[in-house]
């Protein structure tokens, strides 16, 4: 599993391995999920195997990516789909998957990474979420 920063898999389960990067994957992969985009999503397109699908869901690094049809010619009939969360289902389809993850996060076994602060202090935390050096999600209190 690919993580920007290693020390942020710490707590993930069911990973065989955790890497900083695509680029330092070994071997090919059947689903690979990518959201930096640029030079990572190149990488990914090297990692599918045959039949296998990229699915892409964002693009952090705001880099484009550039590719050919060449550049699948080892993995033939592989693809990449495109996931946005507003607009790929409808809405009463996302009920069963929210609660399946409430109910992970109740029972511990997944531990999401929340900063919870005022909002007074969104001057001083901006940045950090903006230059990702605040791992996870904020949630401001309006206060």
């Amino acid at each position: 599993m690919p993580l920007g920063r290693p020390e942020r898999g710490r707590h993930l389960r069911g990973a065989d391995e955790i890497i900083a990067g695509i680029d330092k994957a070994q071997g090919h992969f059947g689903l690979i999920l990518e959201s930096a985009g640029g030079a990572s999503l190149g990488a990914a397109i090297s990692r599918i195997e045959a039949k296998g699908t990229i699915v892409i869901f964002g693009n952090s690094s705001g880099e484009p990516t550039s590719f050919s049809f060449r550049d699948f010619a080892e993995h033939p009939n592989a693809r990449i789909q495109s996931f946005s969360y507003f607009t790929s289902e409808a809405e009463e389809r996302f009920a069963p998957d929210l609660a399946l993850l409430v109910s992970l996060v109740g029972d511990g076994s997944l531990k999401p990474h929340l900063v919870e602060e005022s909002w007074r202090d969104l001057a001083k935390l901006g940045p950090e979420l903006r230059d990702r050096r605040l791992p996870g999600k904020a949630v401001f209190r309006i206060d």
